[in-house]
């Protein structure tokens, strides 16, 4: 599952992410429907940015957006409880993609490294390949 930043780095073609992703079975890629809702924000910010609008449909087209449920809300909290205990400060959006990504069982797509702590979360940091 793809996060919020792993997306924009794949958007700006940073880090070799998009050669990463092209290389990929389309079909194996997911996205959270949180990450969906932060691309659609962004396109309302930045009307004039027609490139980004097109490149982000395609993206919408082409990847599989997982509906947010009650397994994710369930890990949700559970995870954020955890990250709290540890003392560190997260955006609510990343934890709430982490635990998505938790509850469908998939792997997350994510640099940040915070979350390679979280027991049973699978993390993958496509930036540094």
């Amino acid at each position: 599952m793809l996060d919020n930043d792993t997306v924009s780095r794949l958007l700006r073609g940073k880090d070799g992410v998009d050669n990463i992703v092209f290389q990929r079975d389309i079909e194996e890629l997911r996205m959270s429907a949180i990450t969906e809702a932060e691309l659609l924000y962004d396109l309302k910010r930045k009307p004039e940015a027609t490139r980004m609008q097109r490149v982000v449909k395609e993206l919408l087209d082409r990847v599989k957006v997982l509906p947010w449920d009650s397994a994710a809300a369930a890990c949700y909290g559970e995870l954020r409880a955890f990250m709290e205990r540890s003392g560190r400060a997260y955006l609510p959006e990343d934890i709430l993609i982490a635990a998505h990504a938790q509850a469908a069982g998939a792997i997350l797509v994510s640099a940040n490294i915070a979350f390679r702590e979280v027991p049973g979360l699978v993390v993958e940091n496509w930036s540094e390949s």
